[in-house]
């Protein structure tokens, strides 16, 4: 599955404005129930999707995980284990 942009947050966002259900958004969005689903409860700050906090929440998480992969390619104990 592919991240999703900055473009569908703000229209992710403007559906839930709408009060549109997860359902509605996924269809309009070409994206499975599931996805959309997982996107609002994984980047919604205290129970609100904001577009903005939620592409900022989505880099943070990935920038850490980028990082993590550096230090096990850097450090060759780590690398053995895994």
């Amino acid at each position: 599955m592919a991240h999703f942009s900055f473009e569908e947050r703000v229209r992710i966002e403007t559906y839930l404005d709408e009060e549109l259900s997860k359902r509605k958004i996924a269809e309009r969005l070409c994206r499975t129930h599931g996805a959309v689903q997982k996107e609002i409860a994984r980047n919604s700050v205290r129970g609100v999707y904001t577009a903005l906090k939620a592409q900022v929440k989505s880099y943070q998480r990935r920038w850490r995980v980028q990082k993590d992969m550096l230090k096990i390619a850097v450090n060759s104990v780590l690398s053995e284990v895994c």
